[in-house]
Formats: structure tokens, C-alpha cells, sequence
């Protein structure tokens, strides 16, 4: 595996953990990163977006539209 495929993964880890802040149902995270990597998603990967939660607190002033807790 190359640098560039490495990091395209990583980047799309990256932005199901962000959708799973942002309250996606697991198959939505999924399907989209699989239409984005163009191949399966690996079971390791599966599991860490699955397993991830961040509790993150933000003052209501400072809080993104698309944020929900």
C-alpha cells in the first residue's frame, strides 16, 4: 500500500468519526466511505468508527450549525 492510499483511508476514518459527531446512522458513515475509497472498508476501521465517542462540550455561542448533541 502507497502513502497516498494510506492517507486517503485515514482521511476518510477521519471524516466518519466526524459524522458520528455529527449523529449519521452507521450505514450512511459506511456507504460513504466506500463510495469515496472505492473499496470495502476494513474491519479494523469499521470498528474504531463504531467504538469512537468523543464527548465534546462547546459553549451554545460557539456551536456549529450541523452540530448536534
Amino acid at each position: 500500500m502507497n502513502q497516498e492510499s494510506v492517507s486517503k483511508i485515514l482521511a476518510e476514518i477521519l471524516v466518519g468519526c466526524l459524522r458520528r459527531l455529527q449523529c449519521w446512522a452507521m450505514t450512511g458513515i459506511f456507504d460513504e466511505f466506500q463510495r469515496f475509497t472505492s473499496n470495502r472498508i476494513n474491519v479494523a476501521d469499521q470498528e474504531f468508527i463504531e467504538a469512537f465517542d468523543f464527548p465534546v462540550k462547546l459553549k451554545e455561542k460557539n456551536t456549529p450549525p450541523w452540530f448536534q448533541e
